[in-house]
């Protein structure tokens, strides 16, 4: 009569089973290992893709900015480089104010601020300007002692020199340019620095949005 050694068989599948569960739980681990590998990789990727982008849109904002900038540079060297206003400068007549410096001129060229100086930096005309609500309003007494403490906004080294940034003022940022004002042919002696403004405020940030086509806020 045959014999079953199931004692013998039961200590096979035992050890069969203890196998089994250790392959098992090491190709778990190794799953899990990977998963968490690859997450991390991934995670990682992610981050210095978000910190690309981040910088790419930073560079498209400060582009828009050198532009805006750019532009108002040349407004300035236009005006600055004139007789008509290299006269006043000189002679402080109203008939050029009247003619050349109204509320039109700030509509028209979106400005919100023009400062004539004479070469000691003493006040020859300034003018600030609500172009939301297209009215004069009072010159911002915080650029006064802007102007005051800061000499480089008005006084360059060579007769060519010149100023475009931005201004961090109580009230908000300005973005300015300044020139020597000379004769029409780029000539002096110089007659003083004409500065021209324009508030960093939400036109102007609507307006770098449109452009660069990211969603940005002034905070």
């Amino acid at each position: 009569m045959p014999r079953f050694c199931l004692g013998r068989r039961g200590k096979r599948m035992t050890m069969r089973s203890k196998i089994l569960f250790i392959t098992c739980g090491t190709v778990i681990g190794l799953l899990f290992a990977i998963y968490f590998a690859s997450s991390s990789i991934f995670l990682r990727s992610h981050a210095r893709l978000e910190v690309r982008q981040t910088v790419c849109n930073v560079e498209r904002v400060l582009a828009a900015l050198h532009d805006s900038l750019d532009k108002l540079g040349v407004l300035v060297h236009d005006w600055s480089a004139w007789d008509d206003m290299y006269q006043f400068a000189n002679d402080r007549n109203k008939a050029f104010v009247q003619t050349n410096l109204g509320d039109g001129t700030f509509n028209n060229a979106k400005l919100n601020l023009i400062l004539v100086l004479d070469p000691n930096g003493h006040y020859v005309h300034g003018k600030s300007y609500d172009l939301e609500n297209e009215i004069e309003v009072p010159f911002p007494r915080e650029l006064d002692d802007f102007v005051q403490t800061h000499r480089s906004l008005w006084q360059f080294s060579d007769v060519d020199g010149n100023l475009e940034g931005v201004v961090a003022l109580p009230s908000g940022l300005l973005l300015i340019a300044s020139r020597h004002i000379l004769s029409s042919n780029d000539k002096g002696p110089s007659h003083g620095t004409l500065t021209m403004g324009r508030w960093l405020n939400t036109p102007m940030i609507d307006h770098i949005s449109s452009v660069t086509q990211l969603t940005i806020a002034v905070g």
